[in-house]
């Protein structure tokens, strides 16, 4: 079984300067991420979609996946989905608008 987690917020650039970032601390994403690797088998996989300052679960059968903005979690998703088959997706992100 493959998993998709995300978890924790984002910050959109507004110019070289400024940025808008959310405070969304990823609490939620590592508590079901958590939960879940109770209930996995070894060769099951979370691909855990976060941010640089997001709580992250531990796990060998977890694979963290860093990203910062919204076009970042696009493509990431889209590079995941195109190349696993993916049982379950958990959004628990907060994304900037």
């Amino acid at each position: 079984m493959n998993i998709v987690i995300t978890a924790g917020g984002t910050s959109e650039k507004i110019d070289n300067v400024r940025k808008i970032t959310n405070s969304s601390t990823g609490k939620l994403g590592k508590a079901i991420a958590e939960q879940l690797l109770k209930n996995i088998s070894e060769k099951d996989k979370i691909f855990y979609i976060c941010t640089k300052s997001s709580y992250r679960p531990q796990g060998s059968n977890v694979e963290i996946i860093e990203i910062e903005s919204t076009n970042d979690l696009l493509n990431q998703v889209t590079i995941i989905l195109k190349n696993n088959k993916i049982d379950c997706f958990i959004h628990s992100m907060a994304v900037s608008d």
